[in-house]
C-alpha cells in the first residue's frame, strides 16, 4: 500500500470531533465507527483505514459519535444525536472535499446507523457494512453479558471496560432492527463475520459479501490489537473497482479552520505538533481559569488519548470546570499520532521514545505559555510519566497509578510483561495453597506446564537478590529517580488499587507499608479501594480525580509559598 496521500487534519463541528483525510478524488468516504470499548480498541486501525482510503484517492472523514471519543456530551444523550451527527458529518465531508459522490463505510453499530440513515442523505453512491449490528436488542444483550464477564459495572448499568451506555441512548439502540432493510444504492458490500447467522441472513440483501478477516483481533483488546489490513485492503479494492481512477474533485483538498469544540465552561483545541506534525493532542482550556498549572495525561500502553473508560476526557473536562487546563495526547504510532521516519514496527509499551514524545508535548505546551505541569499516567503511562518528570524541570507534580515497572529490565520482553499477573505476590501465592486449585492441577484441569512456570517465577521473585544483581541495580536506579524528584521539591504520588501488583513495586522501593517514605520528602501513597488495574469502576475514577485535584491545589500552594 502506498504512503498516505496527506497528513489528516483535525476537524470540529456541532460539538463533534472529527478527522479529515484529504485526497483529490471525486468520491468521498465517510467512516462511521462503532462505539464504547470496541471503538476504543479500534482507534489506531480506524485511523490507518482512513489513511489507506485517502492514499487510494478517496477523501475520507472519520468522526466520534456524540458522547464518544473527543466529541461533546449532550444531556440526555439519545439516538437522535447520533443520527444528526452522521448527517452533519456527511455534509462536512462533501463541503470540504468538493466531491460529487459519497460512500458510507460503517463498522458495528456504525454500519447499522449508516444503513438506517441512507434515506436522509444526498449523493450516496455506495455503502459498505462491516460486521453490522442487525438487531439492537440482541446486541445490547451481548454487551450485558460482556459487561458481567469483565466486571466493574454498577448494578443495572450497561458498561464494558468502563464505557457506559446512557439509558436514553440504550433505549434508542434497542429499537434498531435492519433485518428487512435493503441498501438501495448502486454499490453495496457487506463484510461479514464467520459463524454469525444474523450476518449471513442480512448478506442476502447485499450485492456482494466478503469475509471479515481479523475481526476478533481488532475489537477485543487495545493492547494486543491487530489491524485487519487484509480486510481493509479488500474493501478498498472493491471501491476502486466500482469507482475506477477517481476523477478530481471540483475544489480539491483545502486547509481547514482550527478544530475547536466549545462548551459552557471550556474550550478544546485539537492540535498536531512535533517533527512534521506527526503527534496529536487535545488542549483543554477553562473559560474561567483559576490556574496555569496544567495536567498532562500520559497514555498507557497502546491506549488512545481518551484513556481507558474515557477517563482522560472525563477528568480533563472536570478539571476545566474547576478552572484547570489539561492536555491529552497520543505517543507516536498510536491513536491519532503517526510514526516517525524509521519507526516501522516499533514497540509502544515501555519504549524510551514515549518519554521523548511526552517531552516534546511539554516543549510545545511551554511555548504556548504552560510552563508548570503535573503528569499523570496509569500502568506504563505512569512509567513514562516518571522518566519524563525526572528529566524535565517544568514538571512540578507526578501521579503514578498502578505502575508495574519502575526501571525496565532489558532481559524481559514486552510479551512477558503483558502476561505477568497484575495482582500482588501475596494474592498470587494464595492460588498455590488453594485446595480446589490443587485438585484441578493434579487432575489436569489446569495447564500444569503454565502453572509450574508461574510458580517458578513467583519463587524467583521472592528470593532475596544479590547486592550486585540486576534487580538490585534497577532498584537503586528507581530510588535515585525518586530522590532526584524529592530534591527538586516535586509533589509525587504513588497510587495503587487495593489488589494490584504495583503494591509490590511500592514495597520494594519504600519498604513494607512505606516505612522508608520519610526519606523522600514530597512523596506520598494512596490506595484505591474497590478498584481493578484498569479502573473500570466509576467510584475508583472519582477517587482518583479527587486525588488529582488535591495534588493540584497542594502544588499551587507550595509554589505560592516559595515565590
Amino acid at each position: 500500500m502506498s504512503a498516505p496521500a496527506a497528513l489528516f487534519q483535525p476537524l470540529a463541528f456541532d460539538g463533534i470531533a472529527a478527522s479529515y483525510h484529504p485526497a483529490a478524488g471525486n468520491v468521498a468516504v465517510l467512516l462511521v465507527g462503532s462505539c464504547g470499548y470496541e471503538q476504543f480498541c479500534m482507534a489506531r486501525s480506524w485511523r490507518q483505514f482512513g489513511e489507506r482510503l485517502a492514499a487510494a484517492g478517496f477523501p475520507t472523514l472519520r468522526y466520534d459519535h456524540p458522547g464518544q471519543g473527543d466529541s461533546l456530551d449532550p444531556q440526555p444523550l439519545t439516538l437522535e444525536h447520533w443520527n444528526t451527527a452522521l448527517i452533519a458529518a456527511a455534509h462536512q465531508l462533501m463541503r470540504h472535499s468538493g466531491a460529487g459522490r459519497l460512500v458510507l463505510i460503517g463498522h458495528g453499530i456504525g454500519a447499522t446507523l449508516a444503513l438506517d440513515n441512507l434515506p436522509h442523505l444526498h449523493g450516496v453512491a455506495g455503502l459498505v457494512a462491516m460486521a453490522p449490528v442487525v438487531q439492537g436488542r440482541v446486541w445490547l444483550r451481548e454487551l450485558a453479558a460482556w459487561s458481567a464477564m469483565i466486571g466493574g459495572a454498577s448494578e443495572g448499568e450497561l458498561s464494558v471496560g468502563g464505557f457506559t451506555l446512557p439509558e436514553d441512548l440504550a433505549i434508542g439502540l434497542r429499537s434498531l432492527d435492519i433485518r428487512d432493510s435493503r441498501p438501495l444504492v448502486p454499490f453495496n458490500l457487506m463484510v461479514a463475520r464467520e459463524a454469525r447467522p444474523d450476518d449471513a441472513a442480512l448478506a442476502q440483501a447485499f450485492a456482494k459479501t466478503i469475509p471479515f478477516e481479523g475481526y476478533e483481533g481488532v475489537t477485543r483488546d487495545p493492547t494486543g490489537n491487530q489491524a485487519p489490513f487484509e480486510t481493509y485492503d479488500a474493501v478498498i479494492a472493491e471501491l476502486k473497482a466500482a469507482f475506477p481512477q477517481p476523477e478530481p474533485a471540483e475544489t480539491g483538498p483545502r486547509m481547514l479552520p482550527p478544530a475547536v469544540l466549545s462548551a459552557a465552561e471550556f474550550r478544546e483545541t485539537a492540535v498536531r505538533f512535533g517533527a512534521n506534525d506527526q503527534l496529536y493532542g487535545i488542549l483543554v482550556e477553562p473559560l474561567r481559569p483559576r490556574s496555569r498549572l496544567l495536567t498532562v495525561f500520559v497514555p498507557a500502553g497502546r491506549d488512545p488519548h481518551i484513556g481507558w473508560s474515557r477517563i482522560a476526557v472525563d477528568h480533563a473536562r472536570r478539571l476545566a470546570q474547576a478552572g484547570y487546563p489539561s492536555f491529552r495526547f497520543d505517543v507516536s504510532g498510536n491513536g491519532e499520532s503517526l510514526l516517525r521516519a524509521g519507526q516501522d514496527g516499533r514497540e509502544l509499551l515501555y519504549a524510551s521514545d514515549n518519554s521523548d514524545d511526552t517531552a516534546t508535548a511539554l516543549g510545545w505546551l511551554k511555548r504556548h505559555g504552560y510552563d508548570h505541569t503535573l503528569l499523570i499516567g496509569r500502568c506504563s503511562g505512569g512509567y513514562v510519566a516518571l522518566h519524563t518528570a525526572a528529566m524535565r524541570a517544568e514538571v512540578k507534580a507526578l501521579i503514578m497509578v498502578n505502575v508495574l515497572r519502575i526501571i525496565w529490565d532489558p532481559t524481559e520482553t514486552v510479551e512477558l510483561a503483558l502476561n505477568a499477573d497484575v495482582r500482588p505476590l501475596a494474592l498470587q501465592n494464595r492460588g498455590f495453597t488453594d485446595g480446589n486449585k490443587l485438585k484441578k492441577f493434579l487432575s489436569g484441569e489446569i495447564d500444569r506446564k503454565a502453572a509450574l512456570c508461574k510458580a517458578v517465577r513467583l519463587i524467583w521473585r521472592k528470593m532475596p537478590a544479590w547486592p550486585w544483581s540486576g534487580a538490585q541495580r534497577r532498584l537503586r536506579q528507581g530510588r535515585a529517580l525518586f530522590h532526584a524528584l524529592s530534591e527538586r521539591q516535586a509533589n509525587v504520588t504513588f497510587v495503587s488499587a487495593e489488589e494490584d501488583g504495583s503494591l509490590d513495586r511500592f514495597a520494594e522501593l519504600f519498604g513494607p507499608e512505606g516505612k522508608q517514605l520519610s526519606a523522600y520528602p514530597g512523596l506520598s501513597f494512596e490506595r484505591l479501594i474497590g478498584s481493578d488495574h484498569n479502573l473500570n469502576q466509576q467510584a475508583a475514577r472519582d477517587t482518583l480525580f479527587a486525588i488529582l485535584m488535591d495534588r493540584l491545589v497542594k502544588t499551587e500552594t507550595a509554589a505560592s509559598s516559595s515565590a
